[in-house]
């Protein structure tokens, strides 16, 4: 064996890395799930940019009955002043009966009244529909939010308030509560860090998933298949295990960007498609786009955060799978090799709950504390970088310090290979590995 600590490491790393990317597996899973995300996103583009058939509900006539002590307002008058046709179209007609009396009279269930009553708190529209009329709740409550509208002019009116002064009480008010001494918070931008520490939090979750158990597995084949003799004849425990973790690793990104941009060839496509299948004259991506755009304005969005934004993403990743690597070093025995699996899950079990607390404690200005945990700083930093919500000095050091991490432990990794590659006696304890580790 060579004397250098990683001799024989590109070899080892080309080796595996083709070994993964060129299997009938790899190949199949990759190009199956590409496939799906882009067809399925075609599809599913397809079916919610379909121009739907716009109904719009009309109401011929409205009988109105009244039981105040005012008259009835001629609501027909104030419905021709709105500015669409299908109110301006409304009849309304005077009753000089009751409600009760109309309906007990009414020999069509296809009618509606608006009845006019005085309680205690002022006075009440009662829209009733008849039981064969067909008009939506939503066209029924607009109807009533008109005609109040048009009975409380008709009060005032009463009150010999002129026109201009009519129409002045009548404007809305609202209010805004606004703290002078106190930066203006940009909601956009707090909402995309919120969201986008939620996607982290999923993707990688996900990807450590199905992953981490494959780099755990690579790291310790070999030594539970008894090939590790002839492999330490070429090259060092530390160049077969930093190898077999690292290109584990890169082959997993790979296959992890193939998917990545079939989705966005599944968007591109599905949008152009429905365009020319539905002859539609603007861009449902477009629209999107630009609704993210105005959703975040002033997020000071800018290429530099964006890539340090994406690189804390992969240094978190392989942190992780550099753990699940680890655990696979540890393997002593075949039996072994199921139960370690779950070992490397607890970090991210632990960063997922700080990321969660940290999200929901400060919503969207989160300390840099948490951007300086290697763990945690994966699921919070991105988005926050990427949103322009941090300097960047911070995204360049939680970066540092998650490449550092995973260097330090793919070394400790190489070590813990190194001492148990022969090892056939009791199961370690946890003293035993760091005792190793810090040798």
């Amino acid at each position: 064996m060579k004397n250098n600590m990683f001799a024989g490491f590109g070899t080892v790393f080309t080796y595996n890395f083709k070994n993964h990317v060129s299997s009938k597996k790899y190949i199949g899973v990759t190009i199956a799930c590409a496939l799906v995300l882009i067809i399925g996103i075609i599809v599913f583009m397809a079916a919610i940019l379909k121009p739907k058939e716009e109904v719009i509900e009309t109401i011929d006539k409205v009988y109105v009955t009244n039981e105040t002590e005012l008259g009835i307002p001629s609501y027909s008058a104030f419905a021709k002043m709105a500015e669409d046709d299908v109110t301006a179209a409304i009849e309304f007609e005077k009753l000089d009966v009751t409600a009760k009396e109309f309906i007990e009279a009414s020999e069509t269930g296809e009618y509606i009244v608006v009845n006019q009553i005085k309680t205690e708190d002022g006075y009440v529209l009662q829209v009733i529909p008849g039981p064969d009329c067909h008009i939506n709740s939503n066209t029924l409550n607009n109807l009533g939010q008109m005609m109040s509208t048009y009975f409380r002019g008709y009060v005032l009116q009463m009150t010999g308030l002129s026109e201009e002064a009519l129409y002045q009480v009548l404007l809305p008010i609202g209010f805004d509560v606004t703290n002078i001494n106190e930066e203006e918070v940009n909601e956009g931008k707090e909402l995309f860090v919120v969201v986008s520490t939620f996607v982290m939090i999923l993707v990688i979750y996900i990807l450590v998933c199905v992953y981490g158990q494959q780099v755990c597995t690579d790291v310790s084949l070999e030594k539970t298949s008894k090939l590790t003799e002839q492999l330490l004849v070429s090259v060092s425990p530390y160049s077969l295990v930093a190898g077999k973790i690292l290109a584990s690793i890169a082959s997993s990104i790979l296959q992890f960007i193939i998917w990545i941009a079939s989705i966005f060839v599944g968007v591109f496509a599905g949008n152009e498609i429905s365009i020319r299948l539905y002859s539609l004259e603007s861009s449902g991506v477009s629209i999107v786009f630009g609704m993210i755009k105005e959703w975040i304005e002033g997020s000071n969005f800018g290429p530099a955060g964006i890539v340090i934004g994406i690189l804390i993403v992969f240094a978190g990743i392989i942190l992780f799978l550099v753990i699940a690597g680890m655990a696979g070093s540890t393997v002593t025995k075949p039996e072994e090799a199921s139960t370690v699996q779950g070992v490397y899950m607890i970090p991210i079990m632990i960063s997922y709950f700080l990321a969660i607390f940290a999200i929901v404690k400060y919503m969207g200005n989160t300390p840099i504390v948490y951007h300086m945990i290697p763990f945690v700083s994966a699921f919070v930093t991105p988005g926050a970088m990427m949103a322009g919500a941090l300097p960047i000095w911070v995204g360049i050091t939680s970066l540092a310090i998650s490449l550092l991490l995973s260097a330090i432990l793919l070394v400790a990794a190489a070590k813990i290979y190194k001492a148990l590659i022969f090892y056939n006696g009791n199961k370690l304890k946890m003293k035993d590995f760091f005792r190793i580790v810090f040798k």
